[in-house]
């Protein structure tokens, strides 16, 4: 028990409130035992200072020993004022919340292992503006914990990036006031992506929202449906949020998260912050307190209203706090849990996993090595913990005839016919045919109950034609797509007019700036973009800094963007208007690499004598050319008939005409 406490201040960090009261209370052991024996921050044990600051153990535990103390935090204010809980939890499936919350709030036991965190970072985070707020209205600074949201980035009250602090000196706040320093800055790279994911965050964290990974989900479904956007118009939106920092990385990526295989926090993030207000992502909270209220009959109490939380009183007298959802998982009074026998407690929580039908005989102490068996069909797993909070029940559970395909497809549209099963290497498919047009074509249940498309009549992703109109715009007649065009994740073949040879591409590498390797720079020259973004925007534009491929660019107006050095030079040549360079006074001087003069040169003459004969060239020098025909002979440009003599290779005719 703390024999000194003083009230937090508005918004605290409980891992900067407990700093403060180490120094108030002046204990003899480290600050790691003193926070984790007064609040249940971290293990308590092991070295250095790397100690969480987004969660507590046992918060329960702390608040008891504390009772009498009136300015010690409450259950709720602890957890979800001074810890950033509310981000966190939605981005969970409601069983990894209950196991959350579980530990949270009771500590770990037999089957609730202690939260493990990749946030236990050697930084914490001060906004400038906030801290002469502070100083202003209280006499001191602190740290706040809307600051350390995972994800956060910049002030979202003043806009302005987080400064760092090392937490081995994160208590001269108060010690060195005068003096104090920081330890650098976050790296802002898109600040209008920021504003608008600190805004998102800053919501989450004032309102925590009653919801999960799925709903989540299932709300991103339902707004793209509302607004009638195709996948192809839903995938561009977030691309042209954060660009070359879009974690889909490809329309294909996106199309799964959709039907629920990307799991992704980053993913799920960027399309909520996208789609969704902090309002549209709750979920069904009316179903959920009822099926919780129905749990609760002859057994608990309600003392507090429906949340992510709720207080309950036991009949055994104890009051408690806990996640709805882990009572619905056979969870319970955390006094009475302890009364029963390990496996007394694992067959209740079994018994709420699928039709009911699991048991085990024995807990031994790794659960891990727990055995769990299905009754129904006699089949047995081990590991416990995965299996009940990953809500894994057994196969026999989970594959569906091909009736009850079928039923589930009539469901939406009666045009498709399951006709059997398919065993692949990558998994079960179902063959299906279109009674329309007759097509036959296997695919994964996963892949086509969300989105009842024929693979054969329909395309699925856009139509080439916008690809061939995208291209256009990018670089007018200058490349041509000359293969079908079979989706955003596979290459097609592109002809480039200027030198007459064809490359192969993915749709995303040519949007992104990535054109013929035969006659672009491998990579463009420093001095180059800088003088070309200066020159080409009459300075309105400039260079700030470029580290390996990645350019920051400052504009007139005080915002900043990141973009690889082939997507500036794309934005800066194109011959339609750029939506990164919204003023362009001309146009930059293209650079032909040294490759193109050395091919041009060898086809010239293997046009006129059949072959050519390496020769050094003008302003390229005899190791430089050596090192060219190389590479033109292993991708296929030239052929090599014998040492120092080429003819030309399958690059240099059109694909159906090439030369074996």
């Amino acid at each position: 028990m703390l024999s000194y406490c003083e009230k937090p201040y508005e918004g605290e960090l409980l891992y900067g409130f407990a700093l403060r009261m180490y120094r108030h209370n002046e204990e003899p052991e480290s600050f790691r035992r003193f926070a984790f024996r007064n609040f249940g921050i971290g293990y308590g044990t092991g070295r250095g200072t790397k100690i969480p600051y987004d969660y507590v153990t046992d918060a329960e535990r702390a608040a008891a020993e504390n009772i009498r103390l009136r300015s010690f935090p409450d259950i709720r204010r602890l957890v979800f004022e001074m810890l950033p809980t509310g981000t966190i939890l939605p981005f969970m499936r409601f069983s990894h919340q209950a196991r959350y919350m579980e530990a949270v709030l009771h500590g770990a036991h037999n089957f609730i292992r202690p939260v493990r965190t990749t946030r236990s970072l050697p930084y914490l985070k001060l906004c400038p503006d906030c801290m002469r707020e502070d100083i202003k209205r209280y006499g001191e600074a602190y740290y706040h914990a809307e600051h350390h949201i995972p994800g956060m980035k910049i002030c979202p009250k003043h806009l302005c990036p987080l400064k760092m602090v090392r937490t081995e000196r994160a208590a001269d706040l108060w010690e060195q006031a005068d003096v104090f320093r920081t330890d650098g800055e976050e790296a802002v790279e898109e600040m209008r992506t920021e504003i608008l994911r600190s805004g998102f965050l800053a919501g989450l964290y004032r309102e925590p929202a009653y919801t999960d990974f799925t709903e989540i989900i299932r709300s991103v479904q339902n707004k793209i449906q509302k607004e009638g956007l195709a996948v192809s118009e839903a995938y561009e939106r977030i691309r042209e949020r954060y660009g070359m920092q879009c974690a889909f990385n490809g329309m294909d990526r996106f199309e799964l998260f959709l039907q629920r295989q990307v799991k992704d926090g980053e993913c799920l993030l960027q399309a909520a912050e996208t789609y969704l207000t902090v309002r549209e992502m709750g979920a069904d909270t009316a179903g959920q307190e009822r099926a919780l209220r129905t749990e609760l009959q002859g057994r608990f109490e309600l003392l507090s209203d429906f949340g992510v939380i709720v207080k309950l009183k036991c009949g055994c007298g104890r009051e408690f706090y806990t996640h709805p959802y882990a009572l619905l998982m056979g969870l319970g009074c955390p006094s009475c849990d302890e009364k029963l026998s390990p496996e007394e407690l694992a067959n209740r929580m079994l018994s709420r996993l699928g039709d009911g039908k699991y048991h085990t005989d024995y807990v031994p102490e790794k659960i891990k090595a727990c055995r769990v068996i299905h009754d129904t069909c006699g089949a047995y797993r081990d590991d416990f913990y995965d299996i009940v909070f990953g809500e894994k029940r057994c196969k026999c559970e989970v594959v569906l005839s091909l009736d009850e395909y079928q039923d589930l497809i009539d469901k939406k549209r009666r045009e498709f016919l399951a006709e059997s099963f398919v065993e692949d290497p990558s998994g079960r498919k179902i063959r299906i045919r279109h009674k329309k047009c007759g097509g036959v074509f296997d695919v994964k249940p996963v892949y086509f109950l969300p989105n009842l498309t024929c693979r054969i009549c329909s395309p699925r992703y856009v139509p080439s034609l916008s690809v061939d109109q995208a291209m256009e715009a990018l670089t007018g007649k200058e490349y041509i797509r000359i293969s079908p065009y079979g989706g955003y994740r596979d290459k097609m073949l592109v002809r480039h007019a200027s030198c007459g040879t064809w490359f192969a591409i993915t749709p995303d590498g040519f949007r992104e700036g990535y054109r013929c390797p035969l006659c672009t720079p491998v990579n463009w020259p420093r001095e180059y973009v800088e003088q070309a973004v200066r020159d080409c925007t009459d300075g309105l534009y400039n260079v700030e800094e470029i580290q390996r491929d990645r350019v920051t660019v400052r504009c007139a107006d005080g915002t900043v963007f990141h973009k690889s050095r082939s997507f500036i030079i794309q934005e800066l040549i194109r011959p339609t208007p750029s939506a990164v360079f919204r003023f362009r006074s001309s146009r930059p001087e293209t650079l032909i690499n040294d490759r193109f003069a050395v091919f041009d040169r060898a086809r010239e003459t293997c046009e006129r004598e059949g072959h050519w004969i390496a020769e050094d060239l003008p302003g390229i020098s005899h190791g430089a050319r050596r090192s060219i025909c190389r590479w033109l002979n292993d991708n296929g440009y030239l052929k090599r008939v014998e040492k120092g003599v080429y003819a030309l290779g399958e690059r240099a005719y059109p694909p159906e005409n090439n030369k074996k």
